[in-house]
């Protein structure tokens, strides 16, 4: 029985660990990863936004992002949380309302950012620029903030 094992542990220093072999086998390289449904349509996408930043989506049923998660150059990053009622964004990026530049974010301060189901912001919680309309002036407000939106994208609340 002992001979057995020697034989045994012999044998496997001479042909050498499978184990090490098989695991770097299972490396996958590729530009882009999709996942689709038994249907063929894409539910999830793991790849490089525009050819460059790291970006991970979750897909809806209907083909629009549910989870947008992305590594964002300079060292920011962005979570964006999309449904039927609105959105939410999480991060340090910058995002204009399709009612024209009313709100500018700072591209390196953090904010959470709520959208309606139309996509118009609503509020934001944390660094954010005012512009005003009259002037074309940036008024920053600090990362403390908290400002309120009305449907057309004015400032209905604001503290500090």
């Amino acid at each position: 029985m002992l001979t057995a094992g020697l034989w045994a542990n012999a044998l496997a220093l001479w042909t050498g660990p499978p184990v090490a072999t098989a695991a770097a086998s299972n490396v996958i390289r590729a530009e882009q990863f999709v996942v689709v449904d038994k249907n063929g349509k894409d539910r999830a996408i793991l790849g490089l936004e525009a050819g460059k930043s790291p970006e991970l989506r979750l897909l809806n049923e209907d083909g629009t992002n549910g989870v947008n998660l992305r590594v964002l150059p300079g060292g920011r990053s962005l979570l964006w949380l999309g449904g039927g009622n609105g959105s939410v964004w999480l991060g340090t990026t910058a995002r204009v309302t399709e009612s024209g530049r009313s709100v500018d974010f700072s591209p390196s301060e953090p904010h959470v950012s709520l959208f309606d189901k139309d996509d118009r912001i609503r509020a934001v919680l944390g660094a954010v620029g005012l512009i005003v309309s009259k002037t074309g002036e940036v008024s920053k407000r600090p990362p403390s903030s908290l400002v309120l939106f009305s449907p057309d994208a004015t400032v209905v609340w604001k503290v500090p």
